[in-house]
């Protein structure tokens, strides 16, 4: 096949294998892309592969911490999930809050009042992380 290199996280290789050169992304791995140190965070739940990158402050062009969300966490909200994910989604959500507060959010699809946020605003306005419990989590997401 000899497409481009394909980077996922490793419970993940056996659906993209047939595309070409699968690299195999584990949780917390540390990868540097020209200057920017980043970090893979396991995030499953919206699916059990998926993972977010934390780029740190001194790294990142606008000299906050950035975190590249994908599907996990949205401006606003947060990924699909269904009964058997939701478990992992709302542990990959609490992972992702311990970012320090300045952390600038990129999600995957601009679904929110504005396409960018920070971890601070998150948690102040997203009503996933205004819960108090895993389950009100549960009942507010799989309604």
């Amino acid at each position: 096949m000899g497409g481009l290199p394909i980077s996922v996280h490793s419970s993940g290789v056996y659906a993209v294998k047939k595309y070409g050169l699968v690299t195999p992304l584990e949780n917390e791995q540390a990868l540097t892309i020209g200057t920017a140190h980043i970090m893979v965070m396991h995030t499953p739940g919206h699916i059990d592969d998926a993972v977010c990158f934390y780029i740190e402050a001194d790294s990142a062009s606008n000299g906050a911490p950035n975190l590249i969300t994908g599907d996990t966490l949205f401006v606003g909200g947060c990924g699909r999930t269904n009964s058997q994910g939701v478990k992992k989604l709302f542990e990959s959500l609490q992972a992702i809050k311990t970012l320090p507060l300045e952390t600038v959010i990129y999600p995957g699809h601009d679904y929110g009042d504005t396409p960018v946020s920070t971890m601070q605003h998150e948690l102040a306005h997203n009503k996933y992380y205004l819960v108090d419990s895993f389950e009100s989590f549960s009942n507010l997401r799989l309604s």
